[in-house]
């Protein structure tokens, strides 16, 4: 759905409407917000990457951790941790092992 920009006959998506209609320099904010929001999503997964090293070489001196173990070791907030679990897991880095109510993970 698009709709015509009064002040300079442009089109703008549903997205930027409220801006386009605020003033041109809103919208030059919406579109730096869109920008913000990709690196920030970039960043994110390079934080992930970061902590799955970080959680790697805990293993690799520590031997195998409870994800508890884990975050505290690392130092690094749990669910950024749990992340980077995923990460290594998918990379067939590690293997995580259930003993009752614990997760224990080790590397391969």
């Amino acid at each position: 759905m698009t709709f015509p920009c009064p002040e300079d006959h442009a089109v703008a998506d549903a997205r930027s409407v409220v801006s386009v209609y605020l003033g041109r320099n809103n919208v030059l904010l919406t579109l730096q917000r869109r920008e913000l929001m990709a690196k920030e999503s970039s960043s994110c997964t390079a934080q992930i990457g970061e902590t799955a090293g970080f959680v790697w070489h805990a293993l690799e001196k520590g031997g195998p951790m409870t994800f508890a173990q884990l975050a505290k070791n690392v130092g690094a907030p749990r669910d950024v941790v749990m992340q980077a679990i995923g990460w290594l897991a998918r990379e067939g880095k590690i293997e995580v092992e259930e003993t009752g109510r614990t997760r224990v993970v080790s590397l391969r």
